[in-house]
């Protein structure tokens, strides 16, 4: 197991001025870097949903958002059955119907509008997660094996708990 490590992370004896063999840095880079854009992206529409992109990036995000998600669709639907339940007790044009919509349309956007900003920030951190992933990866790959040790970056540690 250990030797399937070192394969993977490298590990091999190195001098100090060998570059590690760590392969597994371009191998993450290349899996996770589709994770981290659209973390970057993630954090874009954050801030401009935030308004911290100005008003007109701040309206932009948030007509996206209405436009692509289903907002409209939903807010539709729930308009037309409190609508329908007040026409058939002749309630529509009551006070209490106006009420019921005002309620239903306040609440339902506050839903989805919190809903949105949590699935934007859990984007935001499973895309810091790899970054950090990445850049561990890449550290080890240049920090580590470059030291004196005799098995080189994350492959000599991983390698010598995996072969134990």
């Amino acid at each position: 197991m250990g030797s399937l490590a070192r394969g993977l992370f490298g590990g091999e004896k190195q001098s100090s001025t060998q570059s590690s063999s760590n392969r597994s840095y371009d191998f993450l880079k290349d899996s996770l870097g589709g994770v981290t854009n659209t973390g970057a992206q993630a954090s874009s529409q954050l801030a401009n949903l935030l308004g911290l992109g100005g008003a007109d990036a701040q309206t932009g995000a948030f007509d996206n958002w209405r436009n692509n998600t289903g907002y409209n669709f939903g807010l539709n639907q729930g308009m037309q059955a409190i609508t329908g339940g007040a026409a058939s007790k002749g309630l529509l044009n009551s006070g209490s119907t106006l009420k019921a919509l005002n309620q239903f349309g306040q609440d339902y956007g506050a839903t989805k509008y919190n809903d949105y900003l949590s699935q934007l920030s859990g984007l935001l951190g499973s895309g810091l997660q790899a970054g950090n992933v990445i850049s561990s990866a890449g550290s080890t790959s240049q920090g580590q094996s470059s030291g004196s040790s005799s098995k080189g970056g994350f492959g000599g540690v991983v390698g010598s708990l995996l072969s134990k």
